[in-house]
């Protein structure tokens, strides 16, 4: 994919990703407009040195993530490399040098997104800055607490009850994984209690949840065994991570690798089909699914 790359207004420190021309396997090829644009602006609304080309961070070898090129150059040595904008995946960092005296402060805020065209990119640039990145924060909070929800629960784990909405976001919506750490104690209660949720080293029957009231719904999880060792592992994780969610008065939960004995009537009674990586083979089992998808 990265000789179709190229990026556009770097120079103006407004870069804009996108593709030369469709990737699709289409009879025709046409350009591609859309594409993403990032940018810093700062507290005088001016725009921050944008850096697009890896190499310039990383060297020549990304893979080794040793930021040389950055540590072993002066500011001004940084920024004056010359960039590679075009057949190469690009990344997207900012660069300013600020020498804050006393009390004093320094405030910047960044920009990323996906836009139709580089001229709607250009456009939301007209207006952002550091008050403007504020109002979007705002409204984000508020967003986040409508989508949030549907997975509200309270348990006597307050970080769980935290966790349980941050995987509806991830996993049910697909957000982004993001987690407020500001009110840790200096012993860093609160991170190592999220890793330890996160890493499974809690014991069983830690978290009693009560997002599932009465009456609970039932959940079949359908995976075959015949598939690549990689996706048996996957699936076999994705029942283990389902019966950890279903603690105390969860949801009833039921495994199979075989759908031959759920026609219609028995897989009207679950709410929810869960099939982590199969899917229905026989014509039978795939007309019973159709119905149940269908009613």
């Amino acid at each position: 994919m990265a000789a179709y790359c190229v990026v556009r207004g770097n120079e103006n420190n407004q870069p804009f990703v996108k593709f030369k021309t469709s990737t699709g396997d289409n009879p025709i090829v046409t350009e591609s407009k859309d594409g993403h644009g990032f940018a810093a602006v700062d507290q005088n609304g001016s725009f921050l040195k944008t850096i697009v080309d890896p190499s310039c961070v990383f060297g020549s070898d990304p893979s080794l993530m040793t930021a040389h090129p950055f540590m072993d150059q002066d500011g001004l040595q940084f920024e004056g490399q010359t960039q590679q904008t075009e057949n190469k995946l690009p990344c997207a960092f900012v660069h300013k040098e600020v020498e804050i005296e006393g009390e004093g402060s320094y405030s910047f805020a960044e920009i990323y997104g996906m836009w139709d065209d580089e001229a709607k990119f250009q456009e939301a640039l007209k207006d952002f800055g550091v008050q403007k990145a504020e109002e979007y924060r705002k409204q984000t909070a508020l967003l986040l607490k409508e989508l949030e929800k549907p997975a509200e629960v309270h348990t006597g784990y307050p970080v769980f009850d935290r966790y349980v909405k941050q995987s509806y976001l991830d996993n049910g919506l697909r957000g982004g994984m993001y987690w407020d750490y500001s009110g840790d104690n200096d012993r860093g209660d609160l991170r190592n209690t999220m890793r330890d949720c996160l890493l499974g080293n809690m014991q069983d029957g830690g978290f009693p949840g009560n997002y599932a009231k009465a009456p609970r719904f039932k959940a079949l999880i359908y995976y075959s065994t015949s598939e690549e060792v990689a996706h048996v592992q996957f699936a076999e994780q994705t029942v283990e991570f389902m019966k950890k969610l279903n603690y105390g008065d969860g949801f009833i939960l039921d495994v199979t690798t075989d759908l031959s004995g759920y026609d219609y009537d028995k897989l009207k009674d679950y709410s929810v089909v869960i099939m982590p990586n199969a899917s229905p083979k026989s014509p039978e089992a795939r007309k019973a699914f159709e119905k149940y998808m269908e009613n």
